[in-house]
């Protein structure tokens, strides 16, 4: 019994982990893409007016604040590159990489792409390449930290079990066949 309760226990604690992975794998997808979005809304005017100044200078605001930006691309309405910036960057006419994707390749690199529409007319794209090497750390320190937490304690909660069980039913029965044995 002690042993099918532990291996439900651990059969629940990896399916609950493995939920939570996927959970933090959605929030870091999603926050890419915000931050793809924007970086195209910042970006509107500048692009707009191919503005490769104004573009540079935005750009270097946004790597001091995201630090984890590898290389960017900013194309036109034409997908001419206007600027192109570190050292792996994208192309504005490649598709964009998902999480999982990034999560697959041992590098967590992940590509994200955005088209710049202005009241239904299109004046660009951008394109920029993250380093998910830091979230996807984090994410893995804290489902070892909860699958170490929950292992702890449903063997806390076996031990609890086993001293019960042996103190409401294993020490009764040997005081009664005891006290028959003396009879």
């Amino acid at each position: 019994m002690l042993v099918v309760s532990l291996l439900l226990s651990w059969l629940g604690t990896t399916l609950f982990s493995t939920m939570v992975y996927q959970i933090q794998q959605e929030h870091i997808a999603e926050d890419v893409d915000k931050r793809t979005a924007l970086f195209s809304t910042t970006l509107l005017d500048a692009l707009l007016s191919e503005d490769v100044p104004v573009l540079e200078t935005t750009l270097q605001g946004l790597t001091k604040i995201h630090t984890n930006l590898m290389g960017a691309e900013f194309c036109d309405y034409r997908n001419r590159p206007l600027l192109r910036w570190g050292s792996e960057v994208p192309s504005c006419l490649a598709e964009g990489d998902s999480v999982v994707e990034a999560l697959l390749s041992e590098q967590h690199i992940m590509t994200s792409r955005r088209e710049i529409i202005y009241q239904g007319e299109r004046f660009g794209a951008i394109a920029l390449r993250w380093n998910l090497k830091q979230p996807f750390a984090a994410l893995d320190a804290q489902i070892e930290q909860f699958f170490l937490i929950l292992i702890a304690a449903v063997l806390f909660l076996a031990l609890i079990l086993f001293v019960m069980v042996r103190w409401l039913v294993v020490f009764p029965i040997r005081k009664v066949d005891h006290f028959l044995t003396m009879v």
